[in-house]
């Protein structure tokens, strides 16, 4: 029930919408307690003959909005994922994984690779969870980055 929910608010997500609705019996206390701690309010409530229905509401605005410049073509980093749909100026899509601070995570796009980060890369900004849902803008004319941030290695002994 969980992952069949949530596959719904993420493809919800990505198409723009801005909040889902689900109607849950009156007499389902524990559904209804799942559905809040979700995160989904109670709206109305709907009376019939047999029964009364509560419509619960989720709104869905992005965990984080993130900017997306096109991978070096050198870097082999494997897509954590796959975004079939958006148009040429945001993506949307939900994490794989956890995303720290000053990673970033690479995604394909049109068959195309992109490293989305935050911008600036801020340590104190907060770590995104799995699942957390991603507005990402697309800079298709940036200069090419890599994935991870390579540094040049240093031998001991060198200042």
């Amino acid at each position: 029930g969980g992952r069949l929910l949530a596959a719904a608010e993420v493809a919800a997500f990505r198409r723009r919408a801005s909040s889902v609705f689900v109607r849950v019996e009156a007499g389902l206390a524990a559904a209804r307690a799942l559905y809040e701690r979700r995160g989904y309010a109670e709206v109305a409530a709907t009376a019939n003959l047999k029964f009364t229905l509560r419509t619960m509401r989720l709104d869905l605005a992005p965990d984080a909005a993130l900017v997306a410049k096109p991978l070096v073509a050198a870097d082999r980093s494997p897509p954590r994922v796959v975004v079939a749909e958006g148009d040429d100026a945001e993506v949307r899509f939900a994490l794989a994984s956890t995303l720290y601070p000053t990673m970033g995570v690479v995604f394909e796009h049109m068959g195309r690779k992109w490293v989305a980060r935050r911008e600036p890369d801020a340590p104190s900004a907060p770590t995104l969870d799995a699942a957390s849902l991603i507005a990402c803008a697309l800079r298709p004319d940036a200069e090419p980055v890599w994935a991870w941030p390579r540094r040049p290695r240093k031998f001991l002994g060198e200042k």
